[in-house]
């Protein structure tokens, strides 16, 4: 489950992005892209799961809480290091730069219910 709840976020956060990427030109354009992702996951946030996205300088900070997931389920899911996760990631990576989008790391972190970090991983562009 952990494996999967992890591919999953990942890969929502791809495919949601690359379609907010295609009017995007500047880094500007990233918290563009946030803020409508942001718009997309308020309608599946609820009490047991909510995702969210940010910008940090010339990053995408990804942030989600699950109920139910332990600083031991996140750390090793996360730091796991599958492939599919980093194909993922740079897929993202290369849309962003094709769309002129600075974007130096994705940052993946979960937290728990008071919004403290459980474990964050940072995926930088190769």
């Amino acid at each position: 489950m952990k494996k999967i709840l992890t591919g999953v976020v990942l890969a929502c956060l791809l495919l949601g992005v690359l379609a907010g990427l295609s009017a995007c030109g500047t880094n500007k354009e990233l918290e563009k892209v946030a803020t409508t992702m942001n718009e997309t996951f308020a309608a599946l946030n609820n009490d047991d799961m909510k995702i969210e996205l940010s910008v940090e300088g010339n990053k995408l900070v990804y942030t989600a809480f699950h109920a139910g997931l332990t600083k031991e389920d996140v750390e090793t899911n996360l730091n796991s290091g599958s492939a599919e996760d980093d194909l993922n990631i740079q897929t993202f990576f290369t849309a962003a730069d094709a769309a002129n989008v600075k974007c130096e790391a994705v940052i993946v972190k979960f937290v728990d219910a008071d919004g403290k970090v459980l474990a964050s991983r940072e995926f930088k562009s190769k």
